[in-house]
């Protein structure tokens, strides 16, 4: 009976979970998963969820990792934002400590898909900038949810447009060597979160 039931455990694949703080991302992860991948003939285990780190974030991370195998990873995704550098500084040092990965998107995920289109970096003091930008080439773009919902698939989900904001997001990477992560400005890590993702699918 233990025999069978470490066996079990055994033949469970890993799970990549993304705990983050706006729905955005969770519809944009959700339809990379179920939209992008499985059209392509790929399945992935990975859940998202959206989790509030404005109030006793170790406490809600903690209970969200708490028992999961070592074989699973966790990325934690949050905008910079509202949020002030040492509460980023102090959650980029826990993830080391908790061997969590971290993606933090300065100052929003907008930029990242603003690099759908665009290899231009210029510096940001709000998202609205961002925003601003992006709608040059999506003139209805907007956070509402459903709106937001139908603009994902048909904007950025397709091979050319991703494979062009990766390499953008790399390159700008590059460019930051030696600066702390949250001095960076702009910067997004959504290009190495789908790259965990898509190495998840080819696990059999």
């Amino acid at each position: 009976m233990m025999a069978r039931k470490r066996n079990k455990l055994k033949q469970l694949k890993p799970t990549l979970h993304i705990l983050c703080d706006g729905e955005c991302e969770k519809i944009y992860f959700d339809a990379y998963k179920n939209d992008y991948l499985k059209k392509i003939g790929k399945t992935v285990n990975v859940k998202t969820v959206i989790i509030d780190l404005e109030k006793s974030w170790k406490r809600i991370i903690n209970k969200q990792i708490k028992g999961l195998p070592k074989t699973d990873v966790v990325w934690i995704v949050i905008d910079r934002d509202q949020n002030q550098e040492e509460f980023l500084s102090e959650l980029e040092n826990y993830c080391k400590d908790k061997n969590l990965k971290l993606c933090l998107n300065i100052v929003c995920l907008e930029y990242w898909f603003f690099m759908h289109f665009k290899n231009k970096h210029p510096k940001y003091s709000k998202c609205e900038n961002i925003m601003n930008d992006l709608k040059k080439h999506i003139k209805n773009y907007s956070k509402d949810q459903k709106q937001f919902r139908n603009i994902v698939p048909k904007e950025f989900l397709n091979d050319e447009r991703i494979m062009y904001a990766k390499r953008n997001a790399k390159a700008k990477r590059k460019n930051y060597s030696g600066v702390p992560l949250v001095k960076r400005n702009p910067y997004t890590g959504m290009d190495l979160v789908l790259d965990n993702i898509d190495k998840f699918s080819d696990i059999r």
